[in-house]
């Protein structure tokens, strides 16, 4: 998924450089935005089970399980060439994407996403006066629930995971200031430790390694050009 991501990006920058030149003069790029964006997320995650004794490991995978997101992003790019933006930005996700993770003896278990934040830097050109092209990057952390729903009793708890995300996207002008946003993210977080079952002997921890996909289309308001 990384590198598809990179072909992506690469793609549109070589497109995007093409078409700098000729967008010098569009009006209302840059500068200070904010917008507000609906779409999907998808949740996948490695599943490591160990029991101690006699130290068993178990590892599975799942997803992506896709649920409803929304999200509030605002920023400010910096023109630093004609047609050619380097900005900060910073996004607010709200979801319910679970996967669904079945180990080979058929317990099941459920992680879901409830919040993200990421902030990071975009690098973005003009194709022309009416098209933004752009790849972005930086820190992501997430709210997620584990379920552990075959333990006896089973639990739920919370955890929050930290990693990094890369993206590509698009914006085309509706007006002077308003635009119409199209982006894809994908967000890798670190492994770590969610539960522990001991109702049962031996003892069997279970540790979580998460990935999101996330697809949005919204709308994005300059307040400033340069």
């Amino acid at each position: 998924m990384t590198r598809t991501v990179l072909v992506v990006a690469a793609s549109i920058l070589a497109m995007a450089a093409s078409g700098a030149a000729h967008a010098a003069g569009a009006p209302k790029w840059g500068g200070f935005w904010v917008g507000g964006s609906v779409g999907a997320n998808g949740v996948s995650a490695t599943e490591t089970d160990t029991v101690t004794p006699p130290g068993t490991v178990t590892t599975f995978s799942g997803g992506p399980g896709w649920g409803a997101a929304g999200s509030v992003t605002w920023g400010y790019d910096f023109k630093v060439a004609p047609g050619l933006f380097l900005g900060t930005y910073s996004a607010l996700d709200i979801t319910n994407a679970e996967v669904t993770l079945t180990d080979p003896s058929g317990p099941i278990n459920k992680l879901q996403e409830n919040w993200a934040y990421n902030s990071g830097a975009r690098l973005a050109a003009l194709m022309n006066a009416q098209t933004l092209v752009y790849v972005d990057g930086g820190y992501s952390r997430a709210g997620f629930t584990f379920k552990y729903d075959t333990a006896t009793p089973g639990y739920t708890n919370g955890h929050v995971f930290d990693g990094w995300f890369a993206g590509v996207g698009g914006q085309e002008k509706l007006t002077d200031a308003l635009s119409v946003s199209l982006d894809y993210r994908f967000a890798r977080y670190g492994s770590q430790q969610v539960g522990t079952c001991v109702e049962l002997c031996p003892v069997e921890t279970q540790e979580i390694q998460p990935d999101v996909q996330s697809v949005r289309v919204g709308l994005v308001v300059n307040l400033g050009g340069q």
